[in-house]
């Protein structure tokens, strides 16, 4: 029985034309400010030899995974998924896939531009009852003995070693999807909804104003002071640039005017992304 099926090339070719102008700009927007935060991470493998006064040698080396599969449910907007899969791409792995869980044609158009524009073309689907079988067959699909597993919007773990399984060794792990945002508005005009919701289409989303109104979108208003903001309970903010620096004591996550569409996890699990050796010697006199 097969349960993952490829999204088909015209798929991909749909979307590029269904998403408006301002949307391509927008993402194409994020995916340059990732490329100059994280562009050659590691183009090359790297090797380390340390040598201590007792005579012990430390010996490391880290290269780029053979792949990695991101797993992702279908509130994950093109935001969040250009967070999973440029960690990886700008870090050389391989081979980077998405296995979509659910039906193709519930697939985003937006989020199929978005791996279009990234570079991912091994796009798969699967039925949300047959997850890990799901799953094992995209594995399989993926070149190379050692991968990493990301899974998006499961509750977030632990990351553990899988047992080697038909010649293939990788890391598991799970990150949440961001639910809730706010925004604190002083300058209305420094905000767009429309691209928040495009990037973000799932997120809960209140507007906090000295007056609580605002004119972004149906979101609804809340009447507050910054320092009540600062006490909510949100995944992301966004702020003018001035206070980003103080929101982020508050928040994992802050977005700056024109960075709706921006999205990285603070901690996000890099070992998905390299594999690490360690030896230990000792000089012979």
């Amino acid at each position: 029985m097969v349960d993952v099926q490829a999204v088909a090339e015209d798929r991909f070719a749909a979307a590029y034309e269904t998403v408006p102008d301002w949307a391509r700009a927008r993402l194409k927007k994020g995916i340059a400010d990732a490329w100059s935060w994280l562009g050659t991470v590691a183009w090359k493998q790297e090797f380390k030899q340390t040598d201590y006064p007792a005579g012990a040698k430390v010996l490391q080396s880290r290269q780029p995974r053979d792949w990695c599969l991101v797993v992702a449910r279908p509130d994950a907007g093109p935001g969040v998924i250009l967070g999973a899969v440029l960690p990886p791409l700008l870090s050389a792995v391989h081979e980077v896939a998405v296995l979509w869980v659910g039906h193709e044609e519930d697939l985003q158009d937006s989020v199929l531009l978005a791996l279009e524009l990234a570079g991912v073309e091994q796009v798969y689907s699967c039925d949300h009852g047959r997850l890990e079988q799901g799953m094992q067959e995209t594995i399989d699909l993926l070149e190379g003995s050692w991968g990493g597993v990301l899974r998006l919007g499961t509750p977030p773990g632990s990351g553990h070693p899988v047992p080697r399984s038909k010649g293939k060794r990788f890391w598991e792990f799970c990150l949440p999807v961001p639910e809730t945002a706010g925004i604190f508005v002083d300058d209305p005009g420094l905000w767009s909804s429309e691209v928040l919701h495009f990037a973000h289409p799932s997120l809960d989303v209140q507007v906090w104003s000295a007056s609580g109104e605002h004119s972004l979108g149906k979101w609804p208003g809340v009447q507050g002071g910054w320092e009540d903001f600062l006490n909510e309970d949100f995944d992301l903010v966004l702020v003018e640039e001035g206070k980003v620096m103080e929101a982020l004591k508050h928040f994992p996550v802050v977005l700056g005017p024109g960075q709706e569409v921006s999205w990285i996890w603070p901690d996000y699990p890099w070992q998905v992304c390299f594999r690490d050796h360690l030896g230990w010697a000792q000089a012979v006199e």
